[in-house]
């Protein structure tokens, strides 16, 4: 023990000492104020209530420990004059402020600010779902006439129409019976729907037209190109490549007879129920080669037109009793076909085999790698391009892409 400390013991033998607190330099430094006053035989007074600064009337006279605590009160009112130092904490919110003394240092909480609500996290836009369309039209320039395939719509048509727009007149319709299309009575077959689109050719002044079709409206297009409707003919995985009656027309038909009652499934559940993930990508497998590379909104334009079609089964009967396709070499139209490498609807080694063989020397025969049987759903620059260049460019024969 330190001489100060036996100088203080002999001045007060009956003094208490307390144990050091980490607080404040006068309270680790000192004993404790009531235990020093009643050593030195003298009344403390009572605590003041807490903020209440201190006054010389409360603190006893000749108190040298008293008079340095009202000091040390004085101090703590007036930090700004006497340079000590104060501590504000922080609380709960709604709390009042408290203030605690200890020796020279006051601490003061405060309420606590509160925390800052997060900003609500905007919902990303539901995209609209397709409407069905009765015809896209579009451009200026030369008239092109695009037709879309079996159980499909002029969706179908959308990014190469866009494409092409800035040199064409670009009319794509909803063939009859199909999403968007006039209604059909009875059964249906490739003559009536050609009826049906020269009509509306007619109904624009059209009289000839350059002819872009995919599948069934490839089959269409051979059709009005036969009638002298077409300037040039691009056919895109066309359709109707068989004989009438033959065993490829019954094979093909048959898998078309299969998606009936998926269809009518599909028509029960509603079209939004139908309309999800899960059915677009098998749709897209059937369309595409690669059906993550099918826009949603196509690949939902797609779904819908299946079951909104009311041609399937009126064009199934009907097409078992039309003749076959005539004798392609009689073509008198600049003709170029494009064959989908993927096809997995009318795979070229089977049903593309009368076009290779019978369309005239003069065609174009172009396989287009990497795509399905819609390769304007996956594709369309490159089936914009090709029909652009058929449609302006000269006649040399191209290579496979």
């Amino acid at each position: 023990m330190s001489s100060d400390t036996g100088s203080f013991r002999r001045t007060f033998p009956r003094a208490t000492f307390v144990r050091r607190r980490r607080v404040g330099p006068l309270d680790a430094a000192v004993p404790h104020a009531p235990a020093l006053a009643t050593a030195a035989g003298e009344p403390f007074p009572a605590a003041a209530p807490a903020g209440a600064p201190a006054s010389a009337d409360t603190i006893p006279p000749g108190s040298g420990i008293a008079r340095a605590e009202a000091h040390g009160a004085q101090r703590t009112a007036a930090p700004a004059a006497h340079g000590s130092q104060s501590v504000i904490a922080t609380g709960t919110p709604g709390e009042e402020p408290l203030t605690r003394h200890y020796g020279t240092r006051r601490v003061t909480t405060l309420p606590a600010r509160p925390a800052p609500e997060p900003a609500p996290k905007a919902k990303r836009p539901t995209p609209a779902r397709p409407q069905p369309i009765a015809a896209l039209h579009l451009g200026s320039g030369d008239p092109l006439l695009l037709l879309h395939g079996f159980l499909l719509s002029p969706h179908c048509w959308e990014q190469v129409a866009a494409r092409m727009a800035a040199r064409c007149e670009v009319f794509a319709p909803a063939l009859p019976g199909h999403w968007g299309g006039p209604p059909v009575d009875g059964p249906l077959d490739v003559g009536k729907l050609a009826d049906e689109v020269e009509r509306m050719l007619d109904e624009k002044g059209w009289r000839t037209c350059h002819i872009a079709g995919n599948s069934l409206g490839g089959w269409i297009g051979a059709e009005l190109a036969r009638r002298g409707r077409a300037r040039t003919l691009t056919l895109i995985a066309p359709a109707g490549g068989w004989g009438s009656p033959s065993l490829t027309q019954f094979r093909v038909g048959l898998k078309f007879l299969a998606l009936v009652p998926l269809a009518e499934a599909g028509k029960r559940i509603g079209v939004r129920p139908m309309d999800n993930p899960v059915v677009r990508r098998l749709a897209g497998y059937a369309l595409a080669k690669h059906p993550g590379r099918i826009a949603s909104r196509d690949s939902s334009a797609a779904v819908q037109a299946v079951l909104q079609c009311a041609a399937m089964v009126p064009l199934l009967l009907g097409g078992v009793r039309h003749p076959a396709l005539p004798d392609l070499a009689t073509l008198g139209t600049p003709v170029r076909l494009l064959l989908a490498e993927y096809d997995r609807v009318i795979p070229n080694r089977v049903y593309a085999r009368r076009y290779l063989t019978e369309l005239p020397d003069s065609a174009d025969r172009i396989l287009v790698n990497g795509v399905g049987h819609v390769p304007m759903l996956e594709a369309p620059d490159r089936i914009a391009t090709l029909i652009a260049e058929h449609v302006y460019a000269s006649r040399n024969r191209l290579r496979a892409l």
